[in-house]
């Protein structure tokens, strides 16, 4: 049962987080916004970095990525051009039902 108070917790997280973006940073541009919601994770994964052991990387990992990145890069901007110019009660809860609809996949 822990899955189903993370993925509530996740969905919580990830609301507050395009709340405080759309609050105080919206007169920027998606490219800006996409950048400070970056840098603001840039402690918690430097962190993690140091905690978590690394595994060991082959091709297919690089050929995952390089596929991966450039569409997370423009699924990234989509969105905060989304929250942007929309509002959070229009486009949030789409991506709000994310964390529980892949824990019914997950089963």
């Amino acid at each position: 049962m822990l899955w189903f108070s993370l993925s509530l917790l996740a969905a919580l997280s990830l609301a507050t987080a395009d709340a405080i973006v759309k609050r105080f940073y919206s007169h920027m541009s998606a490219y800006e916004m996409a950048l400070i919601r970056l840098i603001f994770a840039i402690p918690y994964l430097g962190i993690l970095l140091i905690i978590v052991p690394w595994p060991k990387i082959d091709g297919t990992f690089f050929l995952c990525a390089a596929i991966a990145l450039p569409l997370e890069t423009v699924a990234l901007l989509c969105y905060m051009r989304a929250i942007k110019v929309s509002p959070l009660s229009l486009s949030l809860p789409f991506l709000a039902f994310t964390p529980a609809l892949l824990s019914l996949v997950d089963i």
